[in-house]
């Protein structure tokens, strides 16, 4: 014997229908801005004074320390096809972990945690933008798939405006005029302190042949 029943999508479900529009002028917008906050294609003109993210379902976690206007807390969004999750309070954080990992948002010191958390003094300039730190095992791995792809490429804007790769930004900056203080067959050292990075300060460069 079967019978036919009707069954719901999901447990629970909210469904947008109709468009979801902001003042861009709005002294409460802060980040969600259209020139800061662009998630959807309906944003394209930044000069009117609304936007519309189109047809939108939120969801929005607040109390009572943080407020509960609709810019205060965090929200769940769904705008048209763009999936939005945004703690709209200022200097806190955002936060996705398991037991054993952890992802940071750090609206206070403008930076991004993976694995664990400074310390200390988090918004020293020893940090970046984005940040991985790891006491038990390796940092950041980056294995490419195929042959002809770079797994990892950083660069460097010079004084001049050219983007630098990485070792081009070190021969620049320990370029200089050289003492040759050693010069043998097997080892050679050169010394000098008015190099472009490191003005009035001794660079010292050793160069041995490895048998």
């Amino acid at each position: 014997m079967s019978t036919s029943v009707n069954k719901a999508n999901f447990n629970l479900q909210v469904h947008g229908t109709v468009d979801y529009i902001v003042s861009n002028n709005s002294t409460s917008m802060g980040l969600w801005a259209p020139t800061q906050f662009i998630e959807n294609s309906n944003t394209s003109n930044l000069n009117t004074t609304t936007t519309n993210y189109g047809k939108t379902s939120r969801i929005g976690l607040t109390n009572t320390t943080c407020g509960q206007t609709e810019f205060d807390g965090t929200v769940l969004m769904m705008a048209e096809t763009d999936f939005i999750l945004r703690n709209n309070e200022d200097q806190a954080y955002l936060t996705l972990e398991t037991r054993k990992a952890k992802l940071r948002l750090d609206d206070l010191n403008n930076r991004i945690w993976m694995g664990s958390l400074p310390s200390s003094n988090a918004a020293t300039s020893r940090y970046g933008r984005v940040n991985v730190l790891s006491n038990i095992d390796n940092g950041l791995v980056v294995q490419m798939q195929t042959s002809n792809k770079t797994g990892l490429i950083v660069r460097h804007l010079g004084a001049n405006g050219i983007l630098l790769d990485t070792l081009d930004y070190i021969s620049h900056n320990i370029s200089g005029s050289y003492n040759v203080e050693r010069h043998g067959r097997n080892k050679m050292e050169f010394h000098c302190s008015s190099t472009i990075g490191y003005p009035n300060q001794m660079v010292e460069i050793f160069i041995e042949r490895v048998k």
